[in-house]
């Protein structure tokens, strides 16, 4: 076997000499006791861990106040008037002789008047009427309206 330069026999530690490899700045190691300890106290600050269960505990009661904010608004919306029904109690506050005078007032046609009605929920025979209830000034009015439309289509 041939030696190897880099390679000798075992030398005592006290054989070799001391190098300085790490420069450390002046102050160090009067200031890390310090700074060692001011890290001891953040770490021994508690952490926030996300729990499976924490999650469920902030939105349980979110989920409950939506739903209870949902069904009372569920409920003050069916208490309160819909727009239909504001309508029809206007129309109860008005004669019937003052709809009759604006409807001629105002030149609607009675197919005009029908696209608007709407006789869905409404009972058709309330709207009819028994010709043996009218009276003779009655009959003798729709009687000459009945005449004057005939003449006019001619």
């Amino acid at each position: 076997m041939r030696p190897n330069k880099h390679h000798t026999s075992p030398k005592k530690l006290e054989d070799i000499p001391p190098k300085k490899v790490f420069n450390v700045p002046e102050g160090y190691f009067d200031t890390l006791p310090g700074i060692i300890q001011a890290k001891a106290i953040e770490s021994t600050k508690p952490a926030f861990i996300q729990q499976p269960g924490m999650a469920l505990k902030w939105a349980l009661p979110l989920v409950l106040l939506v739903l209870i904010a949902g069904y009372y608004g569920f409920k003050l919306n069916q208490t309160m008037p819909n727009n239909d029904t504001k309508i029809a109690k206007m129309l109860d506050e008005v004669s019937t002789s003052e709809l009759v005078a604006y409807i001629e007032e105002t030149d609607l046609t009675t197919d005009e008047i029908l696209e608007v009605v709407s006789f869905e929920d409404d009972n058709l025979e309330d709207f009819t009427y028994d010709v043996n209830d009218l009276s003779d000034q009655e009959l003798d009015l729709i009687m000459d309206d009945i005449l004057i439309e005939d003449i006019t289509d001619i």
